[in-house]
């Protein structure tokens, strides 16, 4: 595995740093507090779980290194490499997302009135079409405020080059009635949909927005390390050709390797607005528990499941970070009745942002 690609000194990925930076702490203040107002005493009565905390962080630290000493270390260092590059900056809109949510999830209109001028093309992720009920729930919610909601029928299990020119004809074949899109991709379909774009800058003029939701558009740290073992690798190869008679390479197109140098070829243009969801999830009772709790543990890296939140923020982008929702249940309503958050709603929400926000870099 080769180490991330430097794309130069980093400048505007964390301007937060900017705003939070403080003068030296003045001790006098610090200490300027009685025991009257509980601090002291709360300070020493949690003495012994900070000692508690830092056993649990030595024990998980002596895992991982055992871990690593038998698999290697694949993905360390890796998630999240797109922070420490000089790409586009991101702006983070999940205060508003929220707020536009929570007005769509009691029937209030949220889209504004041009939304009816566009087609929206979406795109399933990796293996979407052999779930039941995959992304339905997305494009009824689109449907029912009155869209024209089309599915663009890419080859789930096919490379992210193959897919890329399905949605290239698509895209072509709106244009011809006289239409723009909004594209919408879940998963590996948000990284398909970017890479049509990048490859075809010259569609830029028919996509008014693109919508990314936890799209591994960095890559993914369960795809690398299936990859980097060369027995894991062979297993998931046969998976991807035999068993879903596809394209081995739907996978490897996922790993951090490949995107970097795809990203590094082929950046995504800045000046198509455009939305990146990225969450996470500690539920044990989600269906990614397990993938979820590895790359926890493996990398101290939370996921919801299959990407890192930190790898699905597309540079350039309108970026919304939720930390309580997982990658099955943004696509498959309340399975198993687990999520607060409503895949019609959840998508109608992305698509107002999308709509709303022009591109961060003009």
């Amino acid at each position: 595995m080769t180490a991330p690609v430097s794309l130069r000194t980093p400048t505007l990925q964390n301007p937060q740093s900017a705003v939070t930076a403080r003068g030296p702490a003045t001790p006098s203040a610090a200490l300027s507090r009685t025991s009257t107002d509980g601090f002291e005493q709360a300070a020493t009565s949690s003495a012994p779980k900070q000692r508690l905390l830092g056993l649990g962080g030595g024990i998980l630290d002596v895992v991982r290194g055992g871990i690593n000493a038998i698999f290697g270390k694949d993905s360390s260092g890796q998630i999240g490499w797109m922070e420490k590059a000089n790409l586009p900056p991101t702006r983070d809109i999940t205060s508003d997302f929220r707020d536009t949510y929570a007005q769509a999830k009691i029937g209030a209109n949220v889209l504004p009135p041009e939304a009816k001028d566009y087609v929206y093309l979406t795109v399933d992720g990796l293996t979407g079409e052999n779930w039941p009920g995959y992304m339905e729930a997305n494009r009824e919610g689109l449907r029912d405020r009155g869209l024209d909601v089309r599915e663009i029928k890419v080859d789930t299990e096919a490379s992210t080059l193959t897919n890329a020119e399905t949605i290239r004809k698509a895209i072509e074949s709106v244009k011809a009635e006289g239409k723009q899109v909004v594209l919408i991709g879940h998963s590996k379909g948000g990284n398909d949909i970017t890479a049509a774009i990048a490859l075809h800058p010259e569609l830029k003029s028919s996509v008014r927005a693109v919508v990314a939701m936890q799209s591994p558009y960095g890559g993914a740290p369960l795809a690398t390390d299936l990859r980097s073992d060369p027995i894991t690798k062979l297993g998931v190869d046969a998976l991807a050709r035999y068993f879903f008679n596809g394209d081995p390479n739907c996978v490897r197109d996922l790993t951090y390797e490949w995107r970097q140098k795809f990203i590094q070829d082929h950046p995504y243009p800045t000046d198509i607005p455009t939305v990146s969801l990225g969450t996470s999830s500690d539920s044990q009772l989600s269906l990614v528990a397990g993938p979820a709790d590895y790359t926890k543990l493996r990398y101290g890296e939370k996921t919801d499941g299959l990407v890192s939140p930190k790898d699905a923020k597309i540079p350039g982008s309108n970026t919304v970070t939720l930390p309580d929702l997982d990658h099955v249940n943004s696509t498959i309503p309340n399975f198993p009745q687990l999520s607060h958050w409503e895949p019609g709603d959840l998508t109608v929400s992305l698509v107002a942002m999308a709509l709303k926000y022009p591109p961060v870099v003009q």
